[in-house]
């Protein structure tokens, strides 16, 4: 199963400061210039905390920040900013009001998420073209820290959306 070494290699990732400003304060062995870079360290996981908890969003290498609406497991409208333009991915009820098991793919102009959250607001769907349809079974997201796909499967969506 290739899925739980990527998620181990990417909480390391996410813990890299902490994790280093440990190790380092373990193995200073007294040297003030290591004990300064491991509480160092420490300070940017700790700024890092504080930074989240009030509601910014850092980055994540490898992976994509969601702008969710109704963020289950998997949400029921999303956007995600590509390159140079706005992916919104919506999934339709029928006429039973079950689940959808796909997304409808729909290219927008450059939003930030402010903009992606007001246009969910609008009937119908924003101005923009139909790219495709996608499973819900071909995306897995990230939960934690907010929601995310990892990046190169919106990169490869993208491609064959695309195409």
């Amino acid at each position: 199963m290739r899925a739980a070494p990527s998620r181990v290699a990417f909480w390391v990732l996410d813990h890299a400061p902490l994790l280093a400003g440990l190790g380092i304060l373990a193995f200073a062995g007294g040297r003030p210039a290591w004990t300064a870079a491991g509480w160092m360290a420490l300070g940017l996981t700790l700024l890092q905390w504080l930074v989240e908890s009030s509601g910014y969003h850092l980055p994540r290498p490898g992976r994509t920040r969601v702008v969710a609406y109704g963020c289950w497991e998997q949400p029921m409208i999303f956007a995600v900013r590509c390159r140079s333009r706005t992916l919104l991915f919506y999934r339709v009820f029928g006429d039973a009001a079950q689940m959808p098991d796909e997304y409808q793919v729909f290219a927008l102009p450059p939003m930030d998420e402010i903009e992606i959250r007001n246009s969910w607001s609008q009937e119908p769907l924003p101005e923009g073209h139909l790219l495709g349809r996608v499973p819900t079974s071909e995306l897995s997201f990230e939960h934690g820290r907010g929601c995310h796909l990892r990046t190169a499967e919106v990169l490869r969506l993208e491609a064959r959306l695309r195409g």
